[in-house]
């Protein structure tokens, strides 16, 4: 079911699996969805999870190069810029996801 090379994005990148084999979406707002959102007290922790984040979000990109991926992922048309502004934030959230999205972006694919 699961892609099992994905610690995050699983659940969307199986669900452009699905779309890709023409299931078709059923919303029911009246279901409950609850997330596990780990709480991270030391920031060493916050950058490794955000940098797993853009890690993970650039595979996703690789695997389905769609417009809606790059939208979700938060990889738009100026991300060559990228490169510039997150050697001036390592040390924030952002930029690990930043960097983490990069790194696999343009890491050779295995």
């Amino acid at each position: 079911m699961f892609n099992l090379e994905f610690e995050r994005w699983q659940d969307t990148e199986f669900g452009y699996r699905l779309r890709k084999l023409g299931v078709i979406r059923f919303f029911d707002f009246r279901a409950w969805v609850l997330h596990y959102k780990q709480e991270f007290s030391d920031k060493e922790k916050i950058i490794k999870h955000f940098y797993k984040e853009g890690k993970y979000a650039a595979k996703l990109l690789k695997y389905h190069p769609l417009f809606s991926v790059k939208l979700r992922t938060g990889f738009f048309p100026f991300f060559p810029l990228w490169k510039i502004l997150y050697k001036h934030q390592l040390n924030s959230s952002k930029g690990a996801y930043i960097k983490g999205f990069l790194d696999e972006y343009f890491s050779k694919v295995k």
